[in-house]
């Protein structure tokens, strides 16, 4: 890529003129422009002010010469040029229209002539040809420059003459292949560069993929026993935001940053020889210096912002993780709803790291329109009133985003129930939740439509089980049973640390048409009520068989009409 890039700025060095210093080329506006006088109207030349005085610089093959000054003066219609800016392209237009010009060297003589009682410099290359005007010097020129209106038009002329000469032995055929050499050198040079770069980035990236990889196989070969439904999503949350103890905390987490990190740079680095060499080729010819110049202006700007900008990210990313490490250890030294606190601070992280990117990006957005780009601050404001009204429902998003999150209504990897779509919490921001039912569903919901939510795991669970039995059923042998197979459950290891309290039957708890139900509550670790209902199902059924009691089901009566 950064090979074809460079071989794209030798394009510009053959196809002629450039737009002057500070101006944007567009090669399609020129092609479609009507009328080639006017190639350069359409173009941005940076104006400055100095009390009543407007003034910019004038150029010859990229190279400030001098300036020239005018009133300041308002625009009265959209897109209309100032009279600086039409008084430096006019210049700019004599200038390229010399340099263009044929003749010999040793004859070339510029004058200072008065001209309808203004102080005129010409140009005289050849006594065959007519002189051309180059520019008028004017009092304002002279008050600019704080000197005489006679000695500033000497000096400029002097100026206009060293110029030329430049510009005309630049476009020898000597220095055009000493230039090409130099342009040789960099290019070689900046495509070995980035081929080093590219490599080193790969080799990176087959190292991080090659330890996700050991990492994922690890944990698959660990956690594939007893898990089933919501646990097989909640394994992939734990490995991504490193909840899981048996995994060493700096490995997946501190590595992958760095490694990041790195690859980052990296790109950065090729993206900088790439602009760097393509810039710097283009400013060793003169019919491209223009284009090199603003290579290195506006592109280079906003990709210094967009750095500066990563860069900002990526430190506020490593503070947003130290503060809530910090916090979690806070909690830890109180004792208070530890368990809970490290649950929610993968979905503080990335509601916060999301955050944090969307105000970064808008940051630049703006700063690019209105300093780089120099858009009237009067449009900025109207866009920005016209988009705040249009997104008032984004604004409602991130404020219902941040209630969630502040009072703890749900985080990533709780199973919730939101507008009939129960699931396990993928991804959570200020902006959205996203929620993977159990059918490999993903749903995607508007924070600011949760206006009530089912939070099925917060701190602790519990299995809410009835059992129904038939009407002859001896209650109290039954509950028995079921007290029985229980406490049993709760005494193995294995389940007894997913079990949080003595199970306690709570009784009769309903008189069905054909069925006695009754009821038993257990409080269990988050998520792990729907192991224990299924492992106690699997345990109560020998039990009812040896004991004699039956399960009650439902019973249907078919009328048979006889003939």
């Amino acid at each position: 890529m950064s090979a074809i890039a460079l071989l794209l700025s030798f394009g510009f060095v053959s196809c002629g003129a450039a737009p002057s210093v500070g101006q944007i080329p567009n090669i399609f506006e020129r092609l479609l422009a009507p009328d080639n006088s006017r190639q350069f109207s359409r173009t941005k030349i940076r104006v400055y002010q100095l009390g009543n005085l407007e003034y910019a610089s004038v150029s010859i093959d990229g190279i400030p010469q001098f300036q020239v000054a005018t009133e300041i003066q308002l625009r009265t219609e959209e897109g209309e040029l100032r009279p600086i800016e039409e008084r430096v392209i006019r210049i700019d237009n004599n200038l390229r229209q010399i340099v263009a010009t044929q003749f010999n060297l040793d004859k070339l003589e510029v004058d200072v002539e008065i001209l309808d009682e203004e102080l005129t410099i010409f140009v005289e290359a050849e006594p065959n040809l007519p002189k051309q005007v180059v520019l008028v010097v004017t009092d304002l020129d002279a008050q600019l420059a704080g000197q005489s209106i006679d000695s500033l038009a000497k000096s400029r002329a002097e100026v206009v003459l060293s110029g030329i000469l430049s510009a005309k032995l630049e476009r020898q055929s000597d220095n055009i292949i000493q230039q090409t050499r130099r342009a040789a050198i960099i290019l070689f040079t900046a495509i070995s560069s980035s081929i080093v770069v590219a490599f080193v980035q790969r080799r990176l990236l087959k190292g991080w993929k090659q330890a996700k990889q050991e990492r994922e196989n690890l944990q698959e070969s660990e956690n594939l026993i007893n898990r089933s439904g919501f646990d097989i999503q909640l394994n992939t949350l734990a490995w991504a935001f490193n909840n899981d103890s048996s995994i060493p905390k700096w490995q997946p987490l501190e590595l992958g940053r760095m490694n990041s990190s790195i690859r980052l740079f990296l790109r950065f680095l090729q993206i900088s020889i790439l602009l760097v060499s393509a810039s710097w080729i283009s400013s060793l010819f003169p019919q491209s210096r223009d284009f090199g110049r603003w290579l290195s202006g506006l592109p280079l700007q906003i990709f210094g912002l967009l750095v500066v900008a990563l860069v900002a990210i990526r430190f506020a990313s490593f503070l947003v993780d130290f503060l809530l490490q910090a916090w979690i250890d806070q909690q830890s030294i109180q004792g208070v709803g530890v368990s809970r606190h490290q649950k929610r601070a993968p979905s503080i992280a990335l509601a916060s790291k999301h955050t944090i990117h969307v105000i970064a990006y808008s940051v630049i957005l703006i700063i690019v329109a209105i300093e780089i780009l120099r858009l009237p601050t009067v449009s900025i404001l109207t866009l920005a009133g016209i988009a705040g009204l249009s997104l008032q429902n984004l604004f409602r998003d991130y404020i219902s985003g941040f209630l969630i999150l502040s009072e703890d209504q749900y985080a990533l990897g709780d199973v919730v129930s939101i507008e009939n779509q129960t699931g396990i919490v993928e991804y959570l921001t200020l902006r959205m939740t996203k929620i993977r039912t159990l059918d490999g569903e993903l749903i995607s919901i508007a924070n600011n439509r949760v206006t009530s939510v089912k939070n099925l795991t917060n701190q602790w669970s519990r299995l809410n089980l009835g059992i129904n039995v038939e009407y002859t059923t001896d209650l109290e042998q039954a509950i028995a049973v079921m007290e029985s197979v229980a406490r049993s459950l709760k005494k193995e290891p294995r389940w007894n640390q997913l079990i949080l309290e003595p199970p306690l039957v709570l009784g009769v708890d309903e008189f069905g048409q054909d069925y006695i139900t009754i009821r038993l509550l257990i409080k269990t670790l988050p998520m792990r009520q729907w192991d224990v209902a299924r492992e106690y199902r699997l345990r109560l059924k020998p039990a009812f068989e040896e004991a004699g009691i039956a399960f009650s089901f439902p019973l249907k009566t078919i009328k048979m009409d006889s003939k």
